[in-house]
C-alpha cells in the first residue's frame, strides 16, 4: 500500500489514472524518491451482455504515483460520474465482485 494525498492504494485493487484509464497495481517499488507500480492494463468489455473490466495480466504498465487520481474505495462511490462500469465488476472465469466494498 502507498498514500498519495491522503488516499491508500493497494496492490490488487483497480485505481484511475489521471487521464482515466484504469489499472491494477500489482507491486510498488521507488525509483529517486518517486513510487512506482507495476500494474495491470484494465478495460470495459461487454460479456453475456454485462457492462465490467476485463484485466490484461499481459499487458504490464509502470505507472508514477504522479499518474494516479482516484483509488478504489473513492471510485466505488463516484465510478458512474466518470461513465465507467463500476470498479468491482470484473469478468473472469465467471462474474467476479472485489470484497470489502
Amino acid at each position: 500500500m502507498i498514500r498519495v494525498r491522503e488516499h491508500d492504494y493497494y496492490i490488487y485493487e483497480p485505481a484511475m489514472l489521471k487521464d482515466h484509464s484504469m489499472c491494477i497495481p500489482e507491486r510498488w517499488f521507488t525509483r529517486d524518491g518517486t513510487f512506482f507500480a507495476r500494474a495491470w492494463k484494465m478495460e470495459t468489455r461487454i460479456i453475456e451482455g454485462i457492462l465490467g473490466w476485463v484485466v490484461h495480466k499481459d499487458v504490464e504498465l509502470e505507472v508514477s504515483e504522479h499518474q494516479l487520481a482516484n483509488n478504489f474505495p473513492s471510485l466505488e462511490k463516484k465510478f458512474e460520474h466518470y461513465e465507467v462500469p463500476r470498479p468491482s465488476l470484473i469478468h473472469g472465469k465467471s462474474l467476479f465482485f472485489l470484497q470489502n466494498m
